[in-house]
């Protein structure tokens, strides 16, 4: 597990609405944070990501 810190302007845990769906993300969280994309890390991983992002537009 690797640990990121930057500065976010919000940052929230919001419902999930598939939370309850038997066999299906039963044990999910979904969050939202709004941060200024100078603030993220340059070393952030991105092999999850199914494609490769553009982090300057």
């Amino acid at each position: 597990m690797k640990t990121l810190t930057f500065k976010t302007k919000s940052f929230r845990k919001i419902p999930n609405p598939f939370y309850n769906i038997e066999g299906y993300m039963n044990e999910a969280e979904m969050y939202v944070m709004i941060c200024d994309i100078k603030d993220i890390p340059k070393d952030i991983p991105m092999e999850t990501n199914p494609r490769e992002q553009n982090l300057n537009t």
